[in-house]
């Protein structure tokens, strides 16, 4: 196994581009935080934008 290969089980980051779904789900997804009920549309892979509810 060379140094830049990661070990079995663990995605590797993509060089350039998007990452994928399961570099999302391992990486960041689990360090979003908690959940809050102005926030309508959140982090999700896949999709570019997010929604918060600002009230009037």
């Amino acid at each position: 196994m060379s140094p830049d290969t990661p070990p079995p089980g663990v995605a590797q980051m993509p060089v350039i581009g998007k990452i994928s779904a399961e570099i999302f789900q391992e990486v960041i997804y689990p360090h979003l935080g908690r959940r809050r009920p102005e926030v309508v549309i959140g982090p999700q892979h896949g999709v570019d934008i997010g929604v918060i509810d600002l009230g009037n």
